[in-house]
């Protein structure tokens, strides 16, 4: 029940953040993310890594908006999107998949009213979650082997040969997802 609430409670806090446009709620949330990182005894250096890698992200989104609108909201919005990361990384520091599984379950109990199998449908969201990890190392890995194969990445390789990289990227998700589903019908999951 408290994996519930520990969803609900980040649900909140981006719904909040989203709507929100104080700047000193801002400031608030920053807080709330540094408690969050120390009460959890989170590994810093693993935290700044993770913001390291979306800040390229954040600074596209910011140059879009820039394009779309004033450089305040724009200067607002990538700020929320960095603090949004990083609770979503906080949260699956803190949760395991079978936690974030039962968290789900007690959420979608509601759902049994409409005859809903709310087991196979949390179990779905918790494999949903834990694989996204495991596309991003699929997709390193092949970019790695396709470069030593001479394979320069170029938006024009990437554009004119896209199969050369999908193809192969395919097949390895369609091979994990063939693991994934003989690991758990060993398991007893239908």
């Amino acid at each position: 029940m408290k994996y519930s609430m520990l969803l609900v409670l980040f649900f909140v806090y981006n719904i909040i953040l989203y709507i929100s446009d104080s700047t000193l709620l801002l400031f608030l949330y920053v807080l709330i993310n540094f408690l969050t990182l120390i009460v959890n005894k989170i590994e810093s250096k693993k935290y700044l890594k993770f913001l390291l890698k979306n800040i390229l992200f954040v600074s596209f989104i910011f140059l879009c908006n820039i394009f779309i609108c004033d450089l305040k909201t724009a200067v607002l919005m990538s700020i929320k999107l960095l603090l949004a990361c990083s609770m979503a990384f906080l949260v699956s520091q803190i949760l395991t998949p079978s936690k974030f599984s039962r968290g789900f379950y007690y959420l979608l109990y509601p759902l049994r009213i409409f005859k809903i199998d709310i087991k196979s449908l949390s179990l779905s969201i918790s494999i949903a979650l834990t694989f996204i990890p495991i596309l991003g190392n699929e997709a390193r890995n092949i970019r790695l082997a396709l470069e030593s194969k001479g394979f320069k990445f170029s938006i024009k390789n990437l554009i004119f040969r896209p199969q050369i990289f999908l193809i192969n990227y395919i097949e390895s998700i369609f091979d994990r997802i063939d693991e994934v589903e003989k690991s758990l019908s060993m398991k007893g999951y239908n």
